[in-house]
């Protein structure tokens, strides 16, 4: 048997939402970069993402509209939960359950798909519901911008923002707000070497 010329290391991309042929105006999710402090929490379900593995990436659309600038102080974070949505606006996951997968800038440009590599992938379950949380402090007034958001039955967004004061994001001690939105997102799996020549030796049985 020849596997000369195969690269079995590959990402499998995963879309949740229905983007980009959903929109909204004033979409705050992940961030809000017209102020200069943001932090979020959004929630998706297990059944909507339907794979287990390492994320290696996450992408994100912005809007038709929007004129995003540079988010260049970002921390990400990605964890697990039972939860299915949130119930208050002081219902957040601690950091402390939470995983830092990437800290560094994150700039895009308008209507298209715009991510970033995670420095530490993260391992999905596949059985608890998944949990992205970004915390943006650029301290500094950026162009206005927005991003695609879609409908959720539950409050799968927690966020909250300020233009005079660093979010501590293990305290969250001011009123946030609610969503019952979520923004659709790519997950990029990671399928690690042994595992795909394996899947590639089952389908040739």
């Amino acid at each position: 048997m020849c596997f000369s010329g195969i690269n079995f290391a590959q990402n499998i991309q995963i879309q949740v939402g229905n983007a980009p042929n959903v929109f909204a105006s004033a979409g705050r999710l992940p961030i809000e970069i017209t102020y200069g402090y943001n932090y979020s929490q959004t929630i998706y379900h297990a059944g909507e993402i339907n794979q287990t593995g390492y994320i290696n990436r996450i992408e994100w659309h912005t809007a038709p509209s929007s004129s995003l600038g540079s988010a260049n102080n970002s921390v990400v974070y990605i964890g697990t939960t039972s939860k299915n949505g949130f119930d208050s606006t002081t219902d957040w996951i601690p950091v402390s359950q939470l995983t830092q997968v990437y800290a560094g800038p994150y700039t895009s440009s308008t209507n298209t798909w715009g991510g970033i590599n995670l420095q530490t992938p993260f391992y999905y379950n596949g059985v608890d519901n998944l949990v992205i949380a970004f915390d943006d402090n650029h301290s500094s007034w950026q162009p206005s911008n927005s991003f695609l958001v879609e409908g959720r039955p539950e409050n799968r967004g927690i966020h909250r923002r300020s233009d005079s004061l660093l979010i501590q994001t293990r305290t969250h001690p001011e009123l946030q707000t609610l969503f019952i939105l979520i923004f659709p997102i790519h997950v990029y799996f990671f399928l690690p070497i042994i595992v795909a020549l394996m899947l590639f030796l089952y389908l040739q049985l």
